[in-house]
């Protein structure tokens, strides 16, 4: 969400994607403000955030962005440079990535210009968990996690590599957005898909998919060693 010059604004009419008893649905929300809107709020004193090797600039609220976003807090209000500049720099980050952090900071909703039966591709879900995850923003995490868990219900399509080679260039052993890759890509790859693309997967991916069909197969087999010995 951004308007004219690189500065955040905040909508009254949003129309959004949100998860409903575990399906995302599109919803219409006409308000006089938005939700979490307050003359507290938007009369507080605001800061910039400069995105991307080409800098936008964003402008936040510093009462809300803070209270919404931890990072945000600790460089703003801990006596930190940031703190006399009233500037944050976010270089190697997408603008258009960080659209949607402001999105969720202000409306409390993902990716409202995206329309049903239309999702969110992966790779936006996959780079808006990830700067996330750098912005100490676990709600929001776990908000994208739900949705691409309803968008792979929904769809039940294989995961493109480069989804899975962001993934696994982006995020350390045991992150959650790799947990949940691996099982989608369990219940979706097909034999000929993972054939096909054998050599171009991440090396990890691999490892960590096989060990999850592995305790797959643990758990709907539970004898399947012992009755494999039996056959020789």
């Amino acid at each position: 969400m951004q308007s004219g010059g690189g500065e955040a604004a905040a909508d009254s009419t949003v129309s959004a994607v949100v998860v409903e008893d575990d399906k995302v649905v599109k919803k219409r929300k006409v308000d006089s403000e938005p939700a979490r809107s307050s003359l507290h709020t938007f009369s507080s004193d605001v800061f910039e955030v400069h995105v991307g090797p080409e800098p936008v600039r964003f402008v936040l609220h510093e009462t809300l962005a803070c209270r919404v976003c931890p990072f945000f807090e600790r460089a703003i209000q801990r006596g930190f440079a940031e703190a006399t500049s009233r500037m944050i720099t976010l270089a190697d980050d997408e603008p258009e990535t960080f659209s949607e952090v402001v999105s969720w900071i202000y409306r409390d909703e993902l990716f409202p210009d995206i329309a049903l039966p239309e999702y969110p591709k992966n790779i936006q879900l996959c780079k808006l968990w990830v700067l996330a995850d750098k912005l100490c923003m676990p709600v929001l995490q776990n908000r994208i996690v739900e949705v691409i868990a309803c968008k792979a219900k929904a769809q039940n399509r294989a995961t493109s590599t480069e989804t899975l080679d962001y993934i696994w260039s982006h995020t350390p052993r045991g992150a959650r957005l790799r947990t949940v890759f691996v099982v989608i890509c369990v219940r979706t790859m097909t034999k000929p898909d993972f054939w096909d693309r054998k050599e171009t997967l991440p090396a990890e991916f691999v490892q960590e998919f096989c060990y999850a069909l592995i305790n797959t197969l643990d758990a709907a087999q539970p004898d399947r060693t012992r009755n494999i010995l039996e056959l020789q």
